[in-house]
């Protein structure tokens, strides 16, 4: 699909809709090396204008630019800025100037710099996109449920969920290595990460670090958690309830763990007294906070009902007896009403 010759007509690259680039000797015209990195066919190859670097820039139907050592067969860097498929490229004259030309109706000029570019950093950030991009694509499995397409997770993975499981990880690990530095230094300094979250012990912590993960990407969070992991989060948020500590969000979490790892959990002897402990203090737990929460409502309802009779003004008015021009729709002759429920 295109060819380029390098400026002192050594080496002759090519690329096809293999989606691979070949580098050719032009002394006994024998294959040099083949180089795979376009998901789609390459539509142009472009040498330098440099006699002393043998680099050439390849371009495919994937919207990306890809730099590569003709010499040492390696590959330097991607250039992502493109949408669409990559019509054609061009050096200026100096040649540290590259012109594009796509198929999503936009030119780009990228300049060389002197930034040096470290090939390590560069494999490193491909493997864990990657390595991303597979998780993703991931299917996770509930263990003990079949699929079922009307009742399924509130979202789908993404990167942002593997990152809030990278962040529940991260503080389970941060606390693992306080304990141990506790025990070797009873004067250590706790980790700037635990007054940041202004969390007053460990398994506060922990859940404090899971209470900034927004509740759509939870659960899809929690499932993607090693089960290495999960004792420790049982037991801190066990410490939590005891302690009256976000005793909702606490909840959730360990109906949501027990949920999806009942088999290894109901195997664990570590984990009965825990358990047994929770079976009996969720239930009141939970009732506490309900009737907390009764009194409250109930007190805002008598609040409402004093403000309405000292003032004389309704605070509240029901909107579905109102029609659009203020005044009260008329029911006409065998109309009934709907009863309508609110749930919070």
């Amino acid at each position: 699909m295109c060819l380029d010759v390098d400026i002192e007509s050594k080496l002759v690259v090519t690329g096809s809709s293999d989606k691979g680039c070949k580098i050719w000797g032009l002394d006994f015209g024998d294959c040099h090396k083949s180089l795979y990195g376009h998901s789609d066919a390459v539509t142009a190859v472009k040498f330098n204008k440099s006699t002393e670097e043998k680099l050439f820039f390849s371009a495919g139907k994937d919207g990306k630019i890809i730099q590569w050592d003709a010499t040492k067969f390696n590959k330097i860097q991607i250039l992502d800025g493109h949408f669409a498929e990559i019509r054609d490229m061009i050096f200026t004259y100096d040649g540290r100037t590259l012109i594009s030309a796509s198929h999503d109706k936009s030119i780009r000029i990228w300049e060389e710099t002197d930034e040096l570019v470290v090939l390590s950093e560069q494999e490193a950030a491909e493997i864990e996109k990657d390595y991303l991009e597979k998780m993703i694509d991931a299917e996770d499995i509930i263990p003990g449920e079949g699929k079922d397409s009307e009742a399924e997770l509130a979202i789908k993975k993404s990167v942002e969920t593997i990152k809030s499981t990278e962040t529940i990880l991260e503080a389970i690990e941060i606390i693992r290595t306080e304990k141990r530095e506790k025990e070797s230094n009873s004067k250590h300094a706790d980790h700037p990460l635990i007054a940041a979250y202004g969390s007053t012990s460990h398994e506060h912590f922990i859940l404090d670090a899971i209470h900034r993960i927004r509740p759509a990407h939870l659960e899809r969070s929690l499932l993607m958690v090693p089960f290495g992991y999960v004792p420790e989060i049982i037991k801190s948020l066990t410490k939590c309830i005891e302690d009256h500590y976000r005793i909702e969000l606490s909840t959730r979490i360990l109906l949501f763990l027990f949920k999806i790892h009942h088999n290894y959990i109901s195997r664990s002897i570590n984990l009965f007294p825990l358990i047994d402990d929770l079976r009996l203090r969720i239930p009141a737990e939970i009732e506490e906070v309900r009737d907390k929460i009764s009194f409250n409502s109930a007190a805002l309802k008598l609040l409402k009902l004093q403000l309405e009779d000292r003032d004389n003004v309704k605070i509240f008015k029901d909107v579905s007896q109102i029609d659009g021009k203020g005044k009260k729709s008329k029911k006409k002759p065998g109309e009934r009403a709907a009863l309508v429920r609110a749930k919070v």
